[in-house]
């Protein structure tokens, strides 16, 4: 399936992304971030879920997940990534090499779906799960999220 998304054009396979995630883990870590993160999932809004829907992510099962800012004390800025199987079509990674060790992120790739929620699509794979169907892209997430648990927030 063709998917054109801001400036990136994909060729997707829900199905097969959908069959892997069905039988997949969710978030295995039990810190207080990860955990928030999986019961907040629950209250993500109609345009995330409807791409997540498109793609055949099930979003309470990323394949990375961390907490990156602490905006306010109900809030929490999540980054991490997701597979999904397909292809880049045209666009390009997010993330420029600076040098050996660095890279810097460049914003015209961004894709904002609705207020604080985001994602930048690449093909430089990262912690792909075992048996993951190929050809594969990650689709990484920059999203600002409420704080669900019923604990104060470490960070």
């Amino acid at each position: 399936m063709i998917i054109d998304l801001g400036i990136y054009q994909l060729d997707i396979d829900p199905e097969r992304t959908a069959a892997f995630y069905a039988e997949a883990d969710g978030i295995s870590c039990d810190c207080d971030g990860c955990r928030n993160y999986a019961k907040a999932v629950a209250v993500l809004p109609s345009p995330v879920l409807e791409l997540f829907r498109q793609f055949g992510i099930d979003p309470a099962k990323p394949a990375e997940v961390y907490v990156n800012s602490a905006p306010t004390q109900d809030t929490a800025g999540y980054g991490g990534f997701y597979h999904v199987c397909g292809t880049v079509l045209e666009g390009k990674s997010p993330w420029i090499k600076v040098d050996e060790k660095h890279f810097r992120f460049d914003e015209q790739y961004r894709v904002d779906l609705c207020d604080g929620y985001s994602i930048f699509i690449t093909d430089e794979i990262h912690l792909l799960e075992e048996g993951f169907p190929h050809p594969v892209i990650q689709i990484e997430i920059d999203f600002l999220l409420p704080w669900v648990l019923p604990i104060t927030k470490p960070y």
